[in-house]
């Protein structure tokens, strides 16, 4: 189960640097099973990659700031990713056929 959006931020790294910048550190995050991972484990790796950052280290609540900057087709490739865009597909077109 993901515990919070924040999982979903880890799917693009690219997004993460180009949202903090200069001095990002994604060597420290975690690549695979983001899923199951805690929120303790998502919230120290986000906190740790971002610390030397000018706008970071990263903070509870921020993801909706940097959620703009994340492809979703990278929160695809998680289950509940998949998930949740299928479910809102079918609210906003009710005869689509999502992935």
């Amino acid at each position: 189960m993901v515990p919070f959006v924040e999982t979903w931020l880890l799917t693009d790294q690219a997004a993460l640097a180009t949202f903090f910048k200069r001095n990002f550190n994604a060597k420290v995050l975690p690549e695979t099973d983001l899923e199951n991972r805690t929120k303790d484990d998502v919230s120290y790796a986000l906190r740790q990659a971002t610390k030397d950052c000018g706008n970071g280290p990263y903070r509870h609540g921020q993801a909706h700031e940097v959620i703009e900057f994340v492809q979703p087709e990278k929160v695809k490739a998680l289950w509940h990713g998949r998930r949740l865009f299928k479910s809102l597909s079918s609210l906003i077109d009710p005869t689509s056929k999502s992935e």
